[in-house]
């Protein structure tokens, strides 16, 4: 498992669920850049095909460890020890920062510091539902296309003549 240092977050999302998972979060560290940069070149490029294969060790060893609050880069390890490199995203219009793991958005809770899974209305109770009967606003409407995103499937259409092509 994670090591704890003081100060240093480590936080678990997805408790008792089939997909928990804990998190570590980094940020940018030049010296620690430059330094596996230069071991980079001693080892005459070795270094960088162990760095390819294994993302987390990439991270490990480039960036710096920080609170969740403040990560641009989240480590991610399930319970069968595999580990996951997910990218911070901030919306600055809304003002929420989120990453994406297996197509599911986390967002960042700032009163409990700590990511929940983002859930639709799928999720809500029927009486909530039937509260909202009157449809939501126009400003209401361009946060949760946001936050959401659209709810489309895009089905790219070939030509005939590219399929007639593919075809022959």
């Amino acid at each position: 498992m994670f090591d704890s240092k003081v100060g240093i977050e480590h936080d678990r999302i997805n408790v008792g669920e089939e997909d928990e998972l804990r998190l570590q979060g980094f940020t940018n560290s030049l010296w620690k850049t430059i330094i596996v940069g230069i071991t980079i070149v001693a080892t005459g490029g070795m270094m960088a095909i162990l760095l390819l294969l294994r993302p987390a060790i990439r991270i490990r060893l480039t960036k710096r460890r920080c609170t969740l609050d403040k990560a641009q880069i989240l480590v991610l390890k399930d319970k069968y020890g595999d580990e996951f490199v997910e990218q911070m995203f901030i919306m600055p219009n809304l003002s929420y920062r989120y990453f994406m793991h297996k197509k599911i958005k986390y967002i960042w809770n700032d009163e409990y510091k700590h990511f929940r899974k983002l859930k639709g209305l799928d999720q809500e109770k029927c009486s909530v539902l039937y509260s909202q009967v009157e449809g939501a606003s126009s400003s209401e409407a361009a946060k949760k296309l946001n936050l959401f995103g659209r709810n489309s499937i895009d089905i790219e259409v070939l030509p005939i003549w590219r399929l007639t092509f593919n075809e022959v």
